[in-house]
């Protein structure tokens, strides 16, 4: 993983994290694949129009966000209908916005259009969870899919109000927080502790004003430990974004621009991970949550980003989430990451231990109530080791660190 904790190339397209879903599940079903079948078959699947009960939530959707000359007819209809219909019609509206049209959302924007179809799978790439050039998926991806229930992925492909897939699960909260913090903190650490101290609303144009003096400090920090091609290639389109976000401030608003390219991804998923609130899901102005404030506290305290994600993370989402879950103890947490490496194992035998022990460490603190770190996975993978060398393999990197575990054995047996 690059030096930089900082999201490559994020695009504002991709809203809703539920359509990484979709796409996970459809790497899924090859090695391989391109940037154009996938981003296609994505706004194809999710453009596709479906007939729905007229509802007042489809109807306040419908006026308030579509726009498109192609549903002049609709709207038209509507008007003539008003605020005050009678029960029984049915619209015609793309999936996608049926869904979105739903109340039950936190935020109820990010429709995707059939231009961009080419930004909207490389969140995955930025994120980890799928590879960059074949867009395959990775282990992380499988993770991902471990996590979403087959009826989510089914919705994509047909109609079930009952099952709205861009809802997030908890554990689904969790992995995705996880990730975020994993490939763009050294943004969000300081981009949320600034946005904290207000403790009001602020807007999207706001926070991405912020985004020019967090870049240029991290170009700075970073300048000398720099050591690979790609790495300086990152620092300098930092130093670049933050001199075209300079140039949008205060030109009027255009829907689009390096500003809102660079902080509605930074935005917008904090919403359906509950750590951001809105007023009017169909704006772009924002309020922390309690939880949202809890959490990015004791984030901000991290002098070290990755030993926190290790050795803090599971703590500090218990205390900011409420779970109220007890720390789990050894043969809990073995139990839960035998169970996880047995999904994630590959071909032969090998899983790497941080995917399956953030896993466990999930499913741990929604199912079962029980908590337990990354870290203390290690060192109870150590002790087994010493203890039954022929239960346990390891693979470490270059530096020494465990980095893939294979068991010749159930550990508990």
């Amino acid at each position: 993983m690059s030096l930089l904790r900082v999201l490559e190339r994020p695009s504002r397209c991709m809203q809703r994290l539920g359509y990484a879903k979709y796409i996970a599940s459809r790497c899924a079903t090859t090695e391989t694949s391109s940037l154009e079948t996938l981003g296609r078959d994505l706004v194809t699947t999710v453009a596709r129009k479906v007939e729905v009960q007229l509802t007042p939530e489809i109807y306040t959707y419908a006026r308030r966000r579509l726009t498109d000359r192609a549903y002049e007819d609709l709207k038209r209809k509507l008007s003539k209908l008003g605020e005050d219909f009678d029960v029984g019609h049915t619209v015609t509206l793309e999936l996608q916005d049926a869904y979105l049209s739903s109340s039950r959302l936190p935020s109820r924007t990010g429709k995707l259009v059939a231009a961009d179809w080419r930004k909207y799978p490389l969140l995955l790439v930025s994120l980890g969870l799928m590879r960059k050039g074949t867009y395959s998926l990775l282990v992380m991806g499988q993770t991902l899919l471990c996590l979403v229930p087959p009826e989510e992925v089914a919705a994509f492909r047909k109609y079930t109000p009952e099952i709205n897939p861009f809802l997030l699960t908890d554990k689904q909260r969790l992995l995705f927080l996880f990730l975020f913090l994993e490939r763009d903190g050294d943004v969000l650490q300081p981009l949320y502790a600034q946005i904290s101290e207000p403790a009001q609303p602020f807007s999207d144009r706001e926070a991405g004003d912020l985004l020019p003096s967090i870049f240029r400090s991290l170009a700075k920090r970073y300048q000398e430990r720099v050591r690979s091609a790609d790495d300086t290639a990152r620092l300098q389109r930092l130093l670049d974004t933050a001199a075209s976000i300079e140039r949008w401030r205060g030109k009027p608003y255009t829907g689009g621009g390096a500003i809102l390219e660079a902080i509605t991804v930074r935005l917008e998923p904090f919403v359906d991970m509950g750590l951001l609130t809105k007023d009017d899901p169909f704006s772009y102005k924002y309020t922390l949550s309690e939880v949202g404030e809890a959490f990015f506290a004791r984030f901000a305290q991290a002098e070290d980003i990755g030993a926190f994600l290790e050795d803090a993370f599971f703590g500090a989402v218990n205390s900011a989430f409420g779970f109220s879950a007890r720390h789990a103890d050894g043969d809990r947490i073995l139990a839960r990451f035998y169970e996880g490496y047995e999904q994630l194992k590959s071909p032969w035998g090998y899983a790497p231990i941080k995917d399956v022990a953030l896993l466990a460490g999930i499913r741990s603190l929604i199912e079962d109530g029980l908590y337990f770190e990354i870290k203390e996975v290690v060192s109870l993978l150590k002790a087994l080791q010493r203890k039954r060398p022929d239960v346990v393999v390891f693979n470490i990197d270059r530096m020494g660190n465990l980095v893939y575990v294979k068991f010749n054995a159930d550990p508990l047996r």
